[in-house]
């Protein structure tokens, strides 16, 4: 009651975490204020694996915060394939990265897909 009265806020920890999905094992994390945006980190977690534990990264997994193109350029120029999910209004655009424009291109045709098959059920089809 009384943050809301005096408007203070408590800040949280936020925990970036890198995993591997087969061994189930934490790769890397690291510990923030819960300023630091998600995608301003991807970088250290990739290379914390990579450089500083040797290991090899075939493809990484990531959630909508890591949809940037910095992004898709760092994985690129590291040879890992990027499973990321990009924005549901995502744009192909010129000045996009290109594995950016094939995600974006792909999760459309789904979409176009998902609807015709809906329209088809209703349709008795």
């Amino acid at each position: 009651m009384i943050r809301h009265k005096w408007n203070v806020k408590r800040g949280y920890l936020k925990i970036h975490v890198a995993g591997d999905i087969k061994s189930k094992r934490i790769m890397s994390l690291l510990v923030t204020s819960e300023k630091v945006h998600d995608g301003r980190l991807f970088p250290k977690l990739i290379e914390d694996i990579t450089i500083k534990q040797n290991k090899e990264i075939d493809t990484t997994i990531a959630d909508g915060s890591y949809d940037n193109n910095k992004i898709f350029q760092f994985l690129s120029f590291n040879n890992i394939k990027p499973a990321i999910k990009v924005r549901k209004n995502s744009r192909c655009r010129k000045t996009n990265h290109y594995l950016r424009n094939k995600i974006v291109k792909m999760q459309i045709i789904d979409l176009v897909n998902g609807k015709i098959a809906s329209a088809m059920d209703k349709d008795g089809l």
